[in-house]
């Protein structure tokens, strides 16, 4: 039996790229970049627009190959200026482009972007807040690392759901598990984050985020008919439908975290002085405890 899809509908899902190599590239599967290289290997855009990191700082650039999409970073928790990108794509050849960015930029991009005449695929990333770049530069002190002495950095590289990882010239790196910084979303958050509802990326097409009841999972929201299809026409990538209820179930507490306005910036000097060993153990009693109460 054919099922029935309704236009401007929402449709929920979690998903993960099947080759081994993009999933392991991906921070919770992939699905990103599986899907960017179906639609360009299937012609449907002719390139992307991808945040990578060059050093400490992100910048963007439009690729047009798979192994671009692969090199493209993972998640960035950095604030940093995205509007010189609409002028690339603006004065881009190409006709046919995904756009992938945070709720705010996709915004901002959808509203600028409008009156010229280019097919544009708008795919965002969840976002609970977004960091200053000195949450970075602190998250190195803590390790004692010098900013010179970074080859690269990854915000969520290793298993699972991933962790602040240091590379360095001599292929030794340094590794935090994701839980242990996260109060830097509470003591580093960026200003413009503290007024934003956004989580699910509402003015993308499609929006992508961790999934929690099912590790190395991405969760995907799709908006209407055609942005179904294309995502269903994707045989590189692994798909289960969700209960809506299950779907949003999930992200509750950092949805609410968001409305909260909650800004501990003003304890940021305590936390750096805590070793990560506390802080971990910090988070995971917050986790009991919004579990239980």
């Amino acid at each position: 039996m054919k099922k029935k899809i309704e236009k401007d509908k929402e449709y929920y899902y979690i998903g993960r790229a099947r080759d081994l190599e993009v999933r392991n590239r991906g921070s919770s599967g992939g699905a990103v970049r599986a899907l960017l290289i179906f639609l360009l290997e299937k012609n449907e855009i002719e390139g992307a627009l991808v945040t990578f990191l060059d050093g400490l700082k992100p910048k963007q650039k439009i690729v047009t190959t798979p192994e671009e999409i692969l090199n493209s970073a993972r998640s960035i928790y950095q604030k940093f200026d995205f509007t010189p990108s609409l002028e690339k794509i603006k004065n881009s050849n190409l006709q046919r482009i995904a756009v992938v960015g945070l709720p705010c930029q996709i915004s901002v991009y959808k509203k600028a972007l409008g009156i010229y005449n280019k097919k544009i695929i708008y795919l965002s990333l969840f976002c609970g807040r977004n960091l200053k770049f000195e949450a970075t530069i602190a998250l190195l002190r803590k390790l004692k690392v010098k900013p010179s002495e970074v080859k690269s950095l990854d915000y969520r590289a290793g298993k699972g759901y991933g962790g602040f990882t240091v590379f360095f010239n001599n292929n030794k790196k340094k590794f935090v598990p994701k839980d242990a910084y996260n109060y830097l979303n509470l003591t580093y958050i960026d200003e413009g984050c503290l007024n934003c509802r956004d989580f699910y990326g509402q003015f993308a097409d499609i929006s992508f985020g961790d999934c929690w009841f099912k590790k190395r999972y991405s969760t995907i929201l799709v908006r209407g008919e055609e942005n179904l299809k294309l995502l269903l026409n994707a045989e590189n990538l692994k798909l289960e439908e969700v209960d809506k209820k299950i779907f949003f179930k999930q992200h509750k507490h950092i949805v609410n975290l968001k409305k909260s306005k909650l800004n501990l910036s003003k304890y940021k000097k305590l936390f750096n002085t805590l070793p990560f060993p506390i802080l971990l153990l910090l988070t995971k009693l917050g986790k009991i405890y919004k579990r239980y109460f």
